[in-house]
């Protein structure tokens, strides 16, 4: 039997990223290892959980997620980031790892995220972001 892809969540609104830990725990294939709130205790989790997957808010207190993302890298680099934005402004990604973090709203189903961890720890770089509206 394959091992369960483990995964971090770190996401400064409690409720939220406690909510996504349920959901993602259901699914047979995936193990919410920890939940952090801020990108300090993010990298921390990282360091000594060592997940497959880092699914991080890109705003939360604590190192930017850029830099967040950098020192998971260098500190960790078989752990994959999954950003989670609050609408389609992904930060941009110049000066990170070619193959570094994958992106996606916080408006996504359950289901949505769960099949793309799946797919960012099997090395796949993903984005489900909507594009930005046409200019008026």
């Amino acid at each position: 039997m394959r091992q369960p892809v483990r995964v971090v969540l770190a996401d400064d609104h409690d409720a939220f990223v406690e909510g996504l830990g349920m959901v993602l725990s259901a699914e047979h294939d995936l193990e919410v290892v920890a939940l952090a709130g801020d990108g300090a205790s993010a990298l921390q989790a990282v360091l000594t959980h060592r997940p497959d997957v880092l699914v991080v808010d890109t705003q939360m207190p604590g190192p930017a997620v850029t830099e967040l993302v950098r020192l998971i890298g260098q500190a960790r680099p078989a752990t994959r980031v999954l950003l989670l934005a609050e609408d389609a402004r992904l930060p941009p990604s110049r000066g990170l790892d070619p193959g570094g973090p994958a992106g996606m709203t916080r408006a996504v189903s359950g289901r949505e995220l769960a099949e793309a961890i799946r797919a960012v720890a099997a090395g796949y770089r993903v984005t489900l972001a909507e594009p930005p509206p046409d200019p008026p």
